[in-house]
């Protein structure tokens, strides 16, 4: 299927993830993507982090007691628009992209800078997972009266039910077994807000086997890039499509 390029694509983020399968650190892979790439990505840098909470409660004397420890989980290296992000986690390593999206093959060339720019002992191990994905934010007209004049994959609701559609969700859940690729997509419509924003993620992720290795990576993300443009496409109509000209 030939890639459909538009002037004004609704892509918020596309991310390209590799899960490593050697025992790396999160300050491990700062240090080294910083020490080659810092040119590229001079931005202030941005934790991500988890709060574990603990609670501890007394029944009989009806007490209660709590702590809260925040981990950093992903740091990222920002570039100095903050546009181009890299993701560096214990064993993972994303490669980000924010709106305007810049397109496929510079996109690409910013992963592919920082894969050269890891050390070869920890490529020649392989990954475990590779995932691409993409979030869109499709603005729909003020009225919207037929969302599948937009949407080709809703489900209607069932007779019974009022007629007048406020949210929507759908979920979908695959795989292949054949390649090891597993598929999220979310689909999320909200007609409330003005305007009506359509909402759609989708993931897909190639689990270790043979082509995991860091040889056939890029064949690996190719892949994947194509089903979630075939995806994209099968789940919206033309007129949607005019939206992004």
């Amino acid at each position: 299927m030939n890639r459909i390029i538009y002037p004004n694509p609704p892509i918020v983020e596309a991310l390209v993830e590799f899960r490593f399968i050697a025992d790396v650190s999160r300050e491990q892979l700062i240090e080294v993507l910083s020490e080659h790439l810092s040119n590229e990505y001079p931005g202030e840098r941005h934790d991500q982090s988890e709060i574990q909470l603990q609670i501890k409660g007394n029944f009989d004397e009806q007490t209660a007691s709590g702590s809260a420890q925040r981990t950093k989980i992903i740091t990222f290296l920002r570039s100095s628009d903050g546009k181009r992000l890299l993701g560096c986690g214990d064993q993972l390593l994303s490669v980000n992209v924010l709106a305007p999206y810049p397109g496929w093959e510079s996109f690409v060339a910013q992963i592919e800078d920082a894969i050269a720019a890891l050390p070869r002992e920890l490529l020649d191990q392989g990954f475990s997972k590779i995932s691409v994905r993409y979030i869109d934010r499709i603005e729909l007209p003020p009225v919207c009266d037929n969302i599948s004049e937009y949407l080709s994959i809703i489900a209607h609701a069932p007779d019974g039910l009022p007629d007048v559609l406020i949210d929507h969700q759908q979920v979908y859940r695959t795989m292949d077994p054949e390649t090891a690729t597993e598929a999220l997509f979310v689909v999320v419509l909200l007609t409330q807000t003005e305007p009506p924003i359509l909402h759609l993620d989708l993931s897909l992720t190639r689990t270790k086997d043979s082509s995991t290795s860091v040889e056939a990576w890029r064949d690996v993300i190719e892949d994947l890039h194509d089903r979630q443009h075939r995806a994209f496409e099968a789940s919206i109509t033309d007129k949607t499509r005019e939206l992004f000209q």
